[in-house]
């Protein structure tokens, strides 16, 4: 379900080179992480607030409940 909800940001990332991970944790913890590929496009990816609302209302949307979201970006960034 997390996979689904997920999937529209994902597929906008990959358009620049990048791929999204995203896991549950005990706690209602949601693990995202963003991985830069070889020709990911730096100024493309959007600012971690940014990121973060989407995210969050991606997951909203979807009816996923949820305490925290931890999102990793890729170190450079």
């Amino acid at each position: 379900m997390l996979d689904k909800a997920l999937s529209s940001i994902k597929e906008s990332l990959s358009y620049d080179g990048f791929d999204l991970l995203a896991a549950e944790r005990d706690g209602g913890l949601i693990d995202v992480m963003i991985v830069a590929g070889p020709a990911a496009c730096v100024d493309c990816l959007a600012p971690k607030p940014v990121l973060e609302e989407m995210i969050a209302a991606a997951l909203h949307d979807n009816g996923i409940k949820y305490s925290e979201i931890r999102l990793t970006l890729p170190v450079h960034f």
